[in-house]
């Protein structure tokens, strides 16, 4: 059976894994990502791991890799979060196919999150479907007649950047409104802590709000009818077989992903 690479370079922390075609993960190893560095001295560490996994890598398929930021179709990081600051510009597919001499393909990391769930779980069977993922920051990924759909320059899905109140609140991107200055774990923090005063994490609000605290109860409930407009847009635009919501990292008190059939 075919064996491959998978890799997941986040913010804070990569994941590395040797997987089998049928998805069976032979092994895993999560290292820390120090996005701070530049990024061809992240991608030497990960292409150390790589090699120790396996030490037939010439046999393997390829390396698949989810990304941070906006990668276009030969893999360099068109733009970048601000996690990542020595990132733009880099082509992450070239630098690791050169130093592993295998295929190797990029993609955002919640669009490679849209593939896992058509491929592996919640959207098995489904051709068109949207994934919604809510943590630090709002991305999204789009499958259209069972392929990822990625859009001129790599960055189709960027939901969190929708305009969702027109001139509201302000936004990392620099412009006013969009969808992550309201949906995000940094959003519900700055709403908690506006109502209250108290910091707090995005993840705490909710559990305060499950335990009755008034204040956090306004600010999920706020959320939540956020999250319910801009679910109606994409709904809208794409008429999807399923919306699935990744919590990434704001709720630690519910069993995410929430799975929408549109039936």
């Amino acid at each position: 059976m075919d064996k491959m690479f998978g890799v997941d370079i986040g913010g804070t922390k990569c994941a590395i894994s040797l997987i089998q075609e049928d998805g069976v993960i032979l092994k895993k190893e999560i290292i820390p990502t120090f996005s701070n560095e530049k990024g061809e001295i992240i991608l030497n560490r990960i292409i150390d791991i790589i090699q120790e996994m396996d030490d037939s890598i010439q046999q393997c398929v390829g390396v698949g890799i989810g990304s941070a930021g906006q990668i276009n179709e030969d893999g360099r990081v068109i733009s970048s979060t601000d996690t990542f600051q020595n990132w733009q510009g880099l082509n992450i597919q070239m630098y690791m196919e050169k130093k592993l001499s295998i295929p190797v393909k990029v993609v955002n990391d919640v669009q490679a999150m849209a593939l896992g769930e058509v491929m592996f779980g919640a959207a098995i069977g489904s051709k068109n479907m949207i994934c919604l993922a809510l943590g630090t920051g709002v991305g999204g990924g789009i499958v259209i007649d069972g392929r990822l759909y990625r859009g001129h320059r790599g960055a189709a899905g960027e939901f969190g950047h929708l305009t969702l109140v027109p001139d509201g609140l302000p936004c990392t991107c620099g412009r006013n409104g969009c969808v992550e200055a309201y949906l995000s774990g940094k959003a519900i923090e700055r709403a908690y802590m506006k109502e209250s005063g108290v910091e707090l994490k995005g993840s705490e609000v909710f559990s305060f709000a499950k335990q009755g605290d008034p204040k956090a109860e306004k600010v999920v409930d706020r959320y939540i009818y956020y999250l319910i407009v801009t679910i109606k847009s994409l709904i809208t635009i794409f008429n999807p077989e399923k919306v699935i919501i990744e919590v990434v990292l704001l709720i630690h008190c519910r069993n995410f992903p929430l799975i929408l059939p549109m039936n």
